[in-house]
Formats: structure tokens, C-alpha cells, sequence
């Protein structure tokens, strides 16, 4: 049985604290607090706007008085002077029951040397057809309650109020505390695998002449041998719907034809190339001789009968020019099992969004059982080098 807030009121200036919604709930406390009177008065309740001869109570002050009471409100204090006054009760609230409710109170009777008097009580509603929705506080005349007078109940069977979440900036180790359950939770990162490449451990090259780990990067250089090589790290399961890829990547020298394609993916086989069979998602990088390097975001199957894509490519193809020699940071983002984004940013992975910069995908069917993290690239010409670094593999989310 969870406890919370069912309903409040405070009055701004004098007045009364009547339109007090409440929620209902079948067992109830609540606290009053009434600042003084402006005259001697009852203070009483009433509920769901009823003000018939609904109601019954029974009093005593300062253990002796006893009187009763059959009319149109509970008495919460019974009349004595133009006191404040504070009281607690608990009131039963069953649709098909009378309402029943035990009071107990206290009358200030202003001044160091006046003993506050001590009330007790118990009354009922004697409605058996609704729930207590709604409360007023009044008073049996004229008199109007002071300024900051307030009404609070508390119900059971609240629902409780959903959990906060970490921030999303929170630090790796953050410890939070659930007041209620007193569990304590710590935040951990969705972060599977990171490399500065100051090792090239896990890491596995076809010929680390042309393609692998040295001097801190993940370099690729075409020596025009012709052949098709490739470097892959297995990242083990990963998600069929949603991972975040993050890396930088820097093109530089001067080419000697154009169209060099190298990749970086990830892939569904460990020796996936530029000539093998394979479904994957990632980045292709052809190049332009007379210009700068071209990108295209895909999302493919590579086929060694056609020797390149087999039509299963992303929707759409997408071109653009940037500058060799350059640190790009570009975000790969698979957001279901249809549909990818790729964002290109200089600076940093927060930093600005380069012109033509950004890209949503199409992804073809059947783009599963990925793994397998792979640098790789094609045979034609020479004069120029490629890097990646400062690799981040984020697996079953969407945002970092």
C-alpha cells in the first residue's frame, strides 16, 4: 500500500477553504491547520458539497465535555473563542459504506499563560452511494479563517510518482538513492568498446603493410598492389535495431586515380573487403583526384560478383565534398532495424555540423548479425592514406 499527497489547499488572505479536491482513496489522513478566527465559530467539514442533515458527530473538550451533533457538517472544533487551531484525522472512504472519521485537535487559546485545550472526536457522513472527492472547511456563522490556513490529506493506493532518471550528463559511477525502498542504484555507460589505438590488441590485419594499428591510429595505405585488404576487431552481439558507432577520420595525400574505396563498417563476416560477400553498415570513402575526398553513408551488401554493391545499397546515395588533410568526427547511428543516421562534425563529436553534414538512411532488409568492426579497402592507385581514431561502440541505445 503506497502513501502520497491526495489533496492540499492554503488560503492566500482570509476566507474559507472550500473546493479542496481530494482523491479517492478508501483510507485517508489529514492535517488542518486553522489560523485564528475573526469571530467565535464551529469550525466543520463537509464533503462532495453536501450540506443536508447528512452528518453526525460526537465531542469532548479536555476530557470531560461530551456533546453531539446530527446536522450538515462534522465539527472539527468545537466553538470556544477566535482561536487557531490545529487538527488530525483519519477517515475511512468505502463508496458503499458511511464515511466514518476519528478526529483529534487542539484550540490555542492565545497567550503564554492560556493552556491550549485538547479535543477529541469521532463523526461520519452518512452517505453510502460516492467516494469523498471534495472538502470545504467553513465555519458555523460569519467567521472567516485566517490568512495560510491549509488542508492536506494524504490517501493510500497512490501510485507512486515514476522513478527520475540519471541525468544525462551524469558521470560514469554515479550513485543514486531511492528514498522510499532505500535501494541505491549506480549509473553505468552503454559504452561496449573504445581505442585510442595505443595498442593494436584485438585487432586483426590481412597485411599490416597496407592496412592496421601503428603510431596511435588505424591507418590504411594503398600501395596499388592490387589486392584487397582488410583489418577487423569482433565486437561480439550486437543489436539488430539500435547502436551508436563514433570515430574521427582524416583523409590525406594526393591520389593518383580517383574512386579508391575504403570503408569502415560494421560488418556480419570477419574478412568482409571491398570483394566479398557481406552484409554491413557504415561508411564508404571513394575520392576525387582533382578535388578532396567524397564520402557516401550506406548501409549494403557487398557482392564479389559484381564486385561492389549489389543494389541493396541505402536510400539514398549521398555525395559530398570535404577538404584532405582534415579531422572530420562523424557519428554513426543505427535507430531501428530500417533506419540509420550519419552525422559529420569538425572539432569534436559535439562540435558544428559541417555543410551537407547529416543524412537519415533507408536500411535494406536483412542487415542482421553484425559484429564484426572492420576497416577495409579496394585496390586501385596510390598517394593516399586514410586514419580513423578515437573509436566509441555504443549497443542497444540511441543517444550517448
Amino acid at each position: 500500500m503506497a502513501w502520497g499527497k491526495a489533496g492540499s489547499k492554503t488560503l492566500t488572505s482570509a476566507g474559507e477553504l472550500t473546493d479542496i479536491t481530494l482523491s479517492a482513496n478508501k483510507c485517508n489522513s489529514f492535517m488542518n491547520h486553522n489560523v485564528t478566527m475573526s469571530a467565535n465559530n464551529d469550525v466543520i467539514i463537509q464533503f462532495n458539497n453536501d450540506t443536508e442533515n447528512n452528518y453526525a458527530d460526537r465531542l469532548e473538550r479536555n476530557g470531560t465535555e461530551n456533546t453531539t451533533g446530527s446536522n450538515g457538517d462534522i465539527r472539527l472544533v468545537p466553538s470556544g473563542g477566535a482561536f487557531g487551531s490545529f487538527i488530525v484525522g483519519f477517515y475511512a472512504n468505502v463508496e458503499s459504506e458511511e464515511k466514518l472519521m476519528i478526529l483529534s485537535s487542539m484550540q490555542s487559546n492565545t497567550g503564554a499563560g492560556n493552556a491550549p485545550d485538547r479535543d477529541a472526536g469521532v463523526g461520519k457522513w452518512a452517505n453510502t452511494s460516492a467516494q469523498i472527492t471534495e472538502a470545504d472547511i467553513t465555519t458555523t456563522s460569519t467567521a472567516t479563517l485566517g490568512a495560510d490556513s491549509n488542508f492536506t490529506a494524504l490517501g493510500s493506493e497512490i501510485t507512486p510518482a515514476a522513478a527520475i532518471p540519471f541525468a544525462a550528463n551524469a558521470q560514469l559511477g554515479s550513485r543514486a538513492e531511492i528514498t522510499d525502498t532505500r535501494k541505491m542504484y549506480y549509473y553505468s555507460d552503454p559504452l561496449t568498446f573504445e581505442s585510442d589505438f595505443s595498442s593494436a590488441s584485438g585487432w586483426t590485419a590481412s597485411d599490416s603493410n597496407d592496412i592496421g594499428v601503428a603510431n596511435g591510429k588505424l591507418n590504411w595505405y594503398n600501395n596499388g598492389t592490387n589486392t584487397y585488404e582488410n583489418a577487423y576487431y569482433d565486437l561480439g552481439s550486437v543489436s539488430d535495431t539500435k547502436w551508436i558507432l563514433r570515430h574521427t577520420l582524416k583523409v590525406s595525400g594526393t591520389p593518383s586515380s580517383d574512386e579508391i574505396p575504403y570503408q569502415f563498417i560494421i560488418s556480419n563476416t570477419a574478412n568482409a573487403n571491398w570483394n566479398t560477400s557481406s552484409s554491413c553498415l557504415g561508411v564508404w570513402v571513394y575520392v576525387d583526384r582533382n578535388n578532396a575526398w567524397r564520402r557516401i553513408y550506406t548501409a549494403n551488401k557487398v557482392n564479389s560478383t559484381s564486385g561492389g554493391d549489389n543494389g541493396a545499397q541505402a536510400s539514398p546515395r549521398y555525395w559530398s565534398d570535404f577538404a584532405y588533410g582534415t579531422t572530420y568526427y562523424i557519428t554513426t547511428t543505427r535507430t531501428s532495424a530500417t533506419n540509420m543516421t550519419v552525422e559529420i562534425r569538425t572539432g569534436s563529436h559535439s562540435g558544428s555540423i559541417v555543410s551537407n553534414g547529416t543524412l537519415t538512411l533507408t536500411i535494406p532488409s536483412g542487415i542482421t548479425g553484425l559484429r564484426y568492426l572492420t576497416a577495409n579497402q579496394g585496390a586501385q592507385g596510390t598517394g593516399l592514406s586514410m586514419e580513423v581514431d578515437d573509436v566509441e561502440f555504443y549497443n542497444g541505445v540511441t543517444s550517448v
